[in-house]
């Protein structure tokens, strides 16, 4: 039986490997933007292909693997007292269903909190840059009714992408930030559990049943479309009309979606 920390260490290799290649994935994706050689174009979209491969192989390693070993029952007493915890809000949405031969089933899906989800890309959008050149090439003082100042067009920057955004815009496009510029970065989740802990709590404080142990959570589970994929890497999964008929909606993943007997 592996230690929590020896499980962490694995984990934390593995993790790192997959993002050194999605790192690949993304340089590759705009150099092959960016090629005029259609046959060199093809080759690049290989070479992404086969990283892709590799990084849903380690994806697969990663929850398949090590994160079954992490019982929360079993290794909480091995935390580190020192270190804080944080306690993050989630949101739990239950419903009735026939189970068939299982009798009634309380399915469970849970969301994340919007401050759990990175949704910020480095990279500017066309319009985002060209609002940050016109801010730095307007003048400091306004010369004249027709001219726009910086504060007036910081003004417009504020109302249309919000503060934070907004001062990303105007930090990026400053002619005097030698920073590279960005690479698109897909928005990911990296504050939940590795793994979710259910209990039926019924009159009484009565625990109805076992505690459920859900499934191994990846480390920045994906919570949007992928920048360097077709169509954003959206697709329709084959069962997708099935599950919307389940749960009048689409749960955002698998892996923090269980169901209880009851």
């Amino acid at each position: 039986m592996s230690t929590l920390q020896e499980i962490q260490a694995l984990l934390g290799r593995i993790r790192s490997k997959r993002l050194d290649i999605l790192g690949q994935v993304v340089a590759l994706d705009r150099q092959a933007a960016n090629e005029q050689d259609a046959q060199s174009a093809d080759a690049l979209r290989q070479q992404i292909g086969a990283l892709r491969k590799a990084a849903d192989a380690l994806r697969q390693r990663e929850i398949g693997g090590p994160a079954l070993e992490l019982q929360p029952q079993q290794f909480v007493d091995q935390l580190e007292g020192e270190l804080p915890i944080l306690l993050a809000p989630l949101r739990v949405q239950t419903r009735f269903a026939d189970g068939g031969q299982d009798g009634r089933v309380l399915l469970i899906r849970v969301y994340p909190d919007d401050f759990s989800v990175q949704t910020h890309d480095p990279q500017l959008a066309a319009a985002e840059r060209a609002a940050g050149d016109a801010y730095w090439a307007a003048p400091v003082d306004k010369p004249d009714d027709t001219t726009l100042s910086r504060i007036e067009l910081w003004r417009g920057m504020f109302a249309t992408y919000g503060a934070p955004r907004a001062s990303y815009i105007r930090a990026a496009t400053d002619p005097g930030n030698a920073a590279a510029a960005g690479t698109p970065r897909q928005a990911a989740i990296w504050t939940l559990p590795e793994r979710l802990v259910f209990r039926c709590i019924g009159q009484g404080g009565l625990l109805l049943g076992d505690e459920l142990v859900g499934e191994p959570i990846p480390d920045g589970l994906e919570a949007g479309f992928d920048p360097t994929q077709q169509a954003g890497g959206f697709t329709r999964p084959a069962d997708d009309a099935e599950r919307i008929a389940r749960w009048a909606g689409t749960p955002m993943s698998e892996v923090i979606s269980t169901r209880l007997t009851v």
